[in-house]
């Protein structure tokens, strides 16, 4: 199945697909990070123009939709905002976890 990311509001979180779920945004100048079970890892951080901006950083490519940088009122389909990033696996995903820290060998 497809898992989607995006961020929403100013300190949300969204998961949905495989895991349905929704985070409350680290409040600091900390960016925070979604691990998934398959080892994808992206960095999720609401940035000062009021768009959500997610990288990857690890683990199988992810596909990621650059924001328009509007905040219109539109959704897409699964919920994301124009003014957020939109990350897609398409994996099997069987747990996530959110978090500021990131541990690499």
């Amino acid at each position: 199945m497809t898992q989607h990311l995006f961020g929403a509001s100013d300190d949300l979180i969204e998961l949905e697909g495989d895991i349905t779920e929704e985070f409350t945004a680290i409040r600091d100048d900390e960016k925070g990070f979604v691990g998934f079970s398959n080892g994808t890892v992206l960095r999720i951080h609401y940035n000062d123009d009021g768009i959500w901006e997610i990288r990857q950083v690890a683990g199988p490519k992810a596909e990621i939709t650059q924001a328009s940088g509007e905040d219109d009122g539109d959704t897409d389909e699964h919920g994301c905002p124009t003014y957020s990033d939109k990350a897609i696996i398409d994996d099997e995903i069987g747990w996530a976890v959110y978090g500021a820290g990131y541990a690499s060998a």
